[in-house]
């Protein structure tokens, strides 16, 4: 293997002239699974952080626990619910895949659809109040 991409979170990276064992070790080291040239790890990619960043300039008690939250899921690699639930154990779980977090003692609500293995993906519909979750259909947000 002459050159390898390093899919992240931050996005792609070249790594030149990984030699054939050590891209098999890195592979199995971060549960990672080669196609092509491209090295995809199975860490779940949040869309978009900065939906919690505003979030949390106007609810400034929300910032650790978003923190903590994005930082939980974002390790993770998710094939699902049961997963889900494991480490989140009060998530409520709605079609297609949404999960609905309590965050911060149930204060807020965060509601992800979720796109288990082989993607590995979240995507943030809403985060509010828990009063504003009660406004909302999220089933269609």
């Amino acid at each position: 293997i002459s050159q390898l991409k390093l899919a992240t979170l931050d996005g792609e990276s070249s790594v030149s002239g990984v030699a054939e064992s050590p891209a098999r070790s890195l592979t199995r080291a971060r549960g990672c699974s080669q196609i092509g040239s491209m090295l995809r790890c199975r860490r779940l990619r949040i869309f978009s952080r900065n939906t919690l960043v505003e979030f949390w300039k106007k609810h400034p008690d929300a910032e650790q626990p978003l923190r903590l939250w994005f930082s939980m899921v974002e390790k993770a690699a998710w094939t699902g619910p049961t997963q889900v639930r494991a480490v989140f154990g009060s998530a409520d779980f709605l079609p297609n895949n949404r999960v609905v977090f309590d965050i911060k003692g149930n204060s807020y609500r965060l509601v992800a659809q979720v796109k288990y293995a082989p993607l590995f993906l979240v995507f943030i519909r809403f985060v509010g109040t828990h009063a504003e979750y009660d406004r909302i259909d999220a089933n269609k947000v």
